[in-house]
């Protein structure tokens, strides 16, 4: 039965390699996690990820993704050799603001660098792309960044070179 087999394989590695990017990455308030089978999902500090807010499940989803992406490279099964994930951060903007107005802090702002330094930090053997509004301002040495801005003296316009709207 294959979630048997999973279990069996994979669940200690991917609790290992997720509480190591919770860690790196500064998820907030984090002390714990786990990995359920059925269903295949994060639980953080005992509770699942479904009873996060929508930035913080889709900030979960990348880090699982990451986390399974580095235990079939352990394995040396399957190594991918390129990871693209489209706005990991965009919705922790809300709680941004959501926070300000409450607390007068700004809780996710370590959670989006930790993520941006792990994978500028983290980049052999694979190609990573990152879509994203925002990203944080931190050292992105070493790496091929290009910002695409609908304006044609800063950045990349846009992906098609000669298109213009």
């Amino acid at each position: 039965e294959i979630p048997k087999i999973f279990e069996e394989k994979f669940k200690d590695r991917i609790v290992k390699n997720l509480d190591k990017l919770l860690v790196e990455c500064n998820y907030s308030n984090y002390n714990t996690c786990d990995f359920i089978i059925p269903g295949y999902d994060v639980v953080i500090n005992g509770q699942p990820k479904g009873s996060q807010g929508k930035g913080f499940r889709a900030y979960l989803n990348t880090l699982l993704a990451i986390a399974v992406q580095d235990c079939l490279y352990e394995y040396n099964l399957y190594i991918p050799s390129i990871f693209v994930v489209d706005s990991p951060i965009l919705t922790l903007k809300e709680k941004e603001i959501h926070q300000r107005e409450v607390e007068g802090e700004l809780v996710s702002n370590p959670m989006k660098e930790g993520l941006f330094k792990y994978l500028v930090n983290h980049q052999e053997n694979k190609q990573i792309i990152v879509i994203e509004n925002e990203i944080p301002d931190i050292d992105y040495k070493g790496v091929n960044l290009i910002q695409f801005t609908k304006d044609e003296t800063v950045g990349r316009y846009g992906l098609l070179e000669n298109f213009r709207d």
